[in-house]
């Protein structure tokens, strides 16, 4: 009973906790290239590099990764045995950049082509700052690493202000009912609904989170931070039309 109210309480914390961060500088855009699905490449997937991965995350890659028309920076946490990012680079233009971290040496053997592999924990935000500052900004960060959440909520502290104009922070393997992790997203969401009001009930200032996020994705076991092509400045109400019945 004792350890539940703990974690209750630190679920409480991190939903009550707050995150700050600003949009990055666009990736450079290039001429499109075809694509296929994630699902169809893994229906041929039966020899290579392991990739193992919830399968609904497959339809999520397909809703909004498939077929995208231009380079893109992609970091992935987590190599292992280095499927995920052999797949990135089938599925996606051949000029995109693929970085892979991981705290395993040996991962290093998955790195060729556009692949890049580099070791260092998810934990320590020098490490991640440095890759942020090599390779980024990202327009896609997939977290599939340690699943600690002390150690997802580090990753996106840090790594939150290097996300590209309209880029896609995908959080997997997040399980459990109280993870702690769940409880610092909903505190992202719920500060998505925060209302400061300028002039009026129609017309409210933006906080960091409003200001940056488009909206936040959550399924089985996964989050996902959407990010605004550009920062929103203000929240408004507008109406249309001259037939209106008044409010009560």
């Amino acid at each position: 009973m004792i350890k539940r109210v703990g974690d209750i309480a630190r679920w409480l914390r991190s939903v009550n906790d707050g995150c700050t961060f600003t949009l990055g500088t666009p990736a450079t855009k290039q001429q499109p290239s075809e694509s296929g699905t994630f699902t169809t490449a893994l229906t041929s997937y039966d020899r290579g590099p392991g990739l193992h991965k919830w399968q609904h995350y497959i339809e999520f890659y397909d809703r909004r990764f498939a077929k995208l028309d231009r380079p893109l920076r992609i970091l992935e946490i987590g190599v292992q045995s280095g499927g995920s990012l052999h797949l990135w680079s089938r599925l996606i233009h051949p000029e995109s950049t693929i970085v892979g971290i991981d705290i395993n040496e040996p991962c290093r053997r998955y790195a060729g082509g556009n692949i890049i592999v580099e070791i260092g924990s998810q934990a320590d935000p020098e490490f991640l700052n440095e890759i942020a500052a090599k390779y980024g900004p990202f327009d896609i960060i997939v977290d599939d690493g340690s699943h600690i959440p002390e150690h997802q909520e580090i990753s996106f502290r840090t790594l939150a202000k290097h996300i590209a104009p309209g880029g896609v922070y995908f959080i997997e393997d997040i399980h459990g009912r109280r993870n702690p992790f769940t409880g610092f997203v909903f505190g992202l969401a719920m500060q998505l609904n925060e209302m400061s009001l300028d002039t009026d009930v129609f017309d409210c200032h933006v906080n960091s989170i409003q200001r940056a996020i488009t909206s936040i994705e959550f399924g089985a076991f996964f989050a996902a931070v959407l990010f605004r092509e550009k920062p929103l400045e203000k929240l408004v109400a507008s109406k249309w039309g001259d037939d209106w019945i008044p409010y009560k």
